[in-house]
């Protein structure tokens, strides 16, 4: 991956473990009472489905997205009229949680709860020609696919020998 993409993608990756420490992972009682392990787990899986291509698998066993609580939010904040969130089908409400200012979230803190980091998330990936893949289970899971070009990768400038013409 080129030096260029390296801070963007380490910000990919840190938007999206702050969004599941906020949103996703359950506390230990509730995980309990849903029949899963008392920790969370985030797993991320890296592939190269092709030579100038990088795909990420970011997935954590959360709670998931719950698209009608999305929706019900959107309307809250007049971000969607009743009638737009009642015609709007799974992939337009998942859309939603990339929109600049969207949250679900009751508390705000420095670090989320703002509305920013999805949207930062789609907009880095964006920016480095890549694209997204949301997938969910509610009450099970939230998975984001990440699919990013990487030409210019980091190559080795060659040795000059300052030397050899002297």
């Amino acid at each position: 991956m080129p030096n260029e993409k390296i801070d963007g993608f380490r910000d990919i990756m840190i938007q999206l473990i702050r969004n599941s420490i906020k949103h996703g992972i359950e506390d230990k009682s509730d995980r309990s009472n849903a029949g899963k392990m008392m920790r969370g787990s985030i797993t991320i899986d890296l592939d190269r489905p092709e030579e100038e291509m990088l795909r990420v698998i970011y997935k954590d066993d959360g709670k998931g997205l719950d698209l009608d609580q999305i929706k019900k939010h959107a309307v809250e904040i007049d971000l969607i009229s009743d009638f737009e969130a009642e015609k709007l089908d799974d992939a337009g409400a998942i859309n939603l949680i990339y929109t600049e200012g969207f949250s679900t979230s009751q508390e705000v803190d420095e670090h989320a709860g703002r509305g920013q980091g999805m949207n930062l998330v789609k907009n880095l990936v964006e920016g480095m020609a890549g694209t997204l893949e949301t997938s969910f289970e509610e009450g099970k899971y939230f998975q984001l696919i990440i699919t990013l070009p990487v030409s210019g990768s980091i190559t080795e400038e060659p040795e000059v020998d300052e030397t050899a013409n002297s």
